[in-house]
């Protein structure tokens, strides 16, 4: 039996021991090695301390399993499916695993866009959505308590980021999607007396907001 590659894609460190562990069974499986993927926004995280405590955790959990670990930063223009197809063909990857809890038809819409782009990306490839094991104690609330977030525009884009990035950007506050896997969720905040609530999808804010963006903030940022 010729070797397989296995590749993980892990966004949070609560979700990696999980994900990990199933990329080692596969890995077994397929007799090839577990390659644990973490990307990042270099602008809103590279340099942010808890940004780097959770990299730091990812990291413990992949030497754990002794599978090699990879951060590559999010570059621009490039959709998350574009960066994870590159990585997967640079190092022969066969197999893909991503996690989700899926609860909504949301979820299912947010998930299957990066599938999508991943079957776009890779040609020969098992791509496997492993279902997250929620924690017993876990809330049953869609969103996880709010954290500050920055409303930034990035080469037309209207982006969040969970620190402070070094161009011009809205505080507001972030609610991550608990479901997810990824930076998806709503982003609220107030400017003037006009509340505003978005939805991101892995960071961006959906473009059906621009126009009311583009009202709201001008060229403030």
């Amino acid at each position: 039996m010729e070797k397989e590659n296995v590749l993980v894609c892990v966004s949070y460190p609560e979700s990696a021991a999980q994900l990990i562990a199933r990329g080692m069974t596969e890995k077994k499986a397929f007799r090839g090695e577990c390659i644990v993927l973490h990307v990042y926004d270099p602008e809103g995280e590279g340099s942010d301390l808890k940004a780097q405590e959770k990299r730091d955790e990812i990291q413990r959990c992949a030497d754990q399993h002794k599978a090699l670990m990879i951060f590559q930063p999010m570059e621009n223009g490039k959709k998350l499916g574009e960066i994870i197809g590159e990585v997967a063909r640079a190092h022969d990857v066969r197999h893909v695993i991503i996690g989700q809890a899926f609860r909504s038809r949301w979820d299912l819409l947010i998930h299957g866009s990066l599938v999508n782009e991943l079957f776009h990306e890779l040609d020969e490839v098992d791509v496997t959505i492993y279902k997250i094991r929620k924690d017993a104690s876990a809330s049953e609330a869609m969103y996880d308590r709010g954290v500050a977030g920055y409303l930034y525009k990035d080469d037309g884009k209207y982006k969040v980021a969970l620190s402070e990035p070094d161009i011009d950007s809205y505080a507001g506050t972030f609610y991550q999607h608990l479901h997810t896997d990824f930076m998806t969720g709503l982003y609220k905040a107030k400017i003037g007396n006009h509340p505003l609530v978005v939805h991101v999808t892995q960071k961006e804010v959906d473009d059906k907001y621009n126009e009311e963006l583009d009202n709201l903030l001008g060229d403030t940022i």
